[in-house]
């Protein structure tokens, strides 16, 4: 059998990057297309908002003196914004505390040197007077977790569904080139936490470490 290369990678636009395999065997192109696809939008890891606590709340509809938005959509735009942790570190607790009044950035939040801020300019809510003061916890993990038996509001924290793929969107192409053989064109998005280089990178890993473990 032909032993497939990746004969180019092309940057489409901000964290896009398109990547061309060949030659492959007739068939191989959507055999493998559809493989990498579904393992880069399941399985790459990523990290994702958890919980979120705001001070002052007293449940998920509530709102904090000071504060345009109400709880729900206060923690939903804090759960939009993008973090990378170590590879040390698979869960972190963060805190994100304001008083002058005016618009409050992701920027705001509280880092170390374990956790960074993919989207610092991403806007988390409006703060008209008073205080915000708020602790945000972010793990690690794969796909799409919903929150813990359904709960939303449990112990003064918001629990939130958690969105961990950092591949926003992949799509494949197949065509023919010479000998009839075929050209895969994967074409790989990412949130900016990782790399779609990367993110191939693991997913190839991930294929190769599921099919080692099959014997007949």
């Amino acid at each position: 059998m032909l032993i497939p290369q990746i004969v180019s990678i092309t940057a489409r636009g901000c964290n896009i990057s398109q990547f061309s395999i060949e030659p492959l065997d007739r068939g191989y192109g959507d055999t493998l297309g559809c493989a990498l696809r579904r393992t880069l939008l399941t399985s790459v890891c990523g990290t994702a908002v958890t919980e979120v606590e705001i001070v002052g709340s007293s449940n998920e509809f509530s709102s904090v003196a000071g504060i345009a938005e109400d709880s729900m959509q206060l923690a939903l735009n804090i759960r939009s914004v993008v973090f990378k942790l170590d590879v040390h570190t698979e869960s972190l607790v963060l805190t994100l505390r304001k008083t002058n009044p005016g618009v409050v950035y992701a920027r705001d939040i509280q880092t170390d040197y374990r956790c960074q801020v993919v989207n610092p300019n991403h806007i988390i809510c409006h703060l008209d007077s008073g205080r915000l003061s708020t602790h945000i916890k972010i793990q690690k993990g794969w796909g799409y977790v919903p929150k813990y038996n359904g709960l939303c509001w449990n112990n003064g924290k918001l629990i939130l569904d958690a969105f961990y793929s950092p591949v926003k969107n992949v799509s494949y192409s197949v065509s023919l080139i010479k000998y009839s053989f075929e050209r895969l064109v994967l074409n790989i998005e990412t949130n900016g936490s990782v790399t779609p280089s990367e993110s191939l990178r693991q997913s190839i890993h991930i294929l190769k470490s599921q099919l080692s473990l099959l014997s007949v």
